[in-house]
């Protein structure tokens, strides 16, 4: 959800299955936290095991056509794994819809290979398998020494959003603050600030702030500290970078500056976050 409200989309879908509960948990996870600001989302149920393919438009396809022509746009969808965010996205194209500029998708599971396959490429939330099955063969060693097993499931929160081309885009009224929204995203990792914002924007630091404030509900300071923070995301997933050299690399003047605001958008440290907390 917050993934889609950072991208300024406003309007909500989501596609599941139907009789599969974890489904059903992820749509209520989604449900709630676009309810606390007062968005509704449209549902839609597919059922992906039954599915027939063929060179023709299936009654599935034509379905699916049938639901997102009739969403307002441009709109964010949550798919509940990422076979059906596939299908929504082969629907997308069937339709003449563009993503993400149209309807920008997100999976559930990160299964590189379903996101990376299709064209665009889907983006989609990596959930703690590892930690998983660490978790299990935990339960498993204390059961077999005689230990009761736990009377509720043991659920663990996902990790973040892996971001690929089904979510690029800003669904954005404002062509001044997309303008230097797409400057932030290029430049978040150089040293740039609200005063540099000024001269890409041309115009004074109240009517920027006023516009950003109107637009995605974030200052353009804000906008680049979260900017900065899905920068280092991205260092902390993929290698044992020092924590100084992440800062650096994102725009921060240290580790402890990185640390902080880390913390003030992701609620965990960056080391919490690389141990997949």
């Amino acid at each position: 959800a917050r993934h889609l409200l950072d991208r300024g989309f406003r309007q909500f879908g989501f596609v599941g299955e139907p009789a599969v509960s974890i489904c059903e948990r992820r749509r209520s996870g989604f449900e709630e936290a676009l309810g606390e600001l007062g968005y509704n989302i449209d549902h839609y149920y597919i059922n992906l095991s039954s599915a027939h393919r063929d060179e023709t438009l299936t009654a599935r396809d034509r379905k699916a056509i049938e639901w997102l022509t009739g969403l307002p746009r441009p709109v964010g969808i949550l798919a509940w794994r990422d076979l059906a965010c596939m299908a929504i996205s082969e629907a997308c194209l069937r339709a003449e819809m563009r993503v993400p500029q149209d309807v920008a998708i997100v999976g559930v599971d990160n299964d590189e290979a379903f996101c990376e396959m299709g064209y665009p490429t889907i983006s989609s939330v990596a959930m703690p398998f590892e930690n998983v099955g660490y978790l299990a063969a935990e339960m498993l060693e204390r059961m077999m020494e005689g230990e009761a097993a736990p009377p509720e499931p043991l659920l663990l929160p996902p990790r973040h959003v892996v971001a690929r081309q089904s979510t690029d885009a800003l669904a954005v009224d404002d062509p001044l603050v997309t303008r230097t929204i797409e400057y932030i995203r290029h430049h978040a990792g150089h040293g740039i600030s609200v005063t540099s914002l000024l001269e890409v924007a041309g115009v004074s630091r109240r009517a920027l702030e006023h516009r950003f404030k109107n637009a995605i509900g974030r200052t353009p300071l804000e906008e680049i500290h979260r900017a900065r923070v899905e920068l280092a995301k991205q260092y902390l997933n993929r290698d044992d970078m020092p924590l100084q050299d992440v800062a650096r690399a994102c725009g921060f003047a240290s580790a402890k500056r990185l640390t902080a605001i880390f913390h003030k958008f992701v609620g965990i440290t960056p080391a919490d976050y690389r141990k997949g907390a």
